[in-house]
């Protein structure tokens, strides 16, 4: 939750996310910042091994393209 919605890894620190968290669940366990932090890395370096792999043993063809489109609104 804390990458997917891009939220700071201190927010497992945050007493209203805690409470929230446990309300329910009251044993619930809540990783340390460190913890979130060390295992977002480490799926991220375990995804990007798969995709590379993927894209290594794929036998077609991959076309890339750019879009540089500005907007004067953006």
């Amino acid at each position: 939750w804390v990458s997917e919605s891009v939220r700071p890894f201190k927010i497992v620190e945050d007493c209203g996310f805690q409470s929230l968290t446990k309300t329910g669940r009251p044993e619930c366990y809540i990783p340390s910042v460190s913890t979130v932090s060390h295992n977002i890395k480490l799926v991220f370096v375990q995804t990007r091994k798969q995709i590379a792999r993927m894209l290594q043993n794929y036998e077609g063809n991959l076309n890339f393209a750019m879009d540089a489109w500005t907007s004067l609104n953006h």
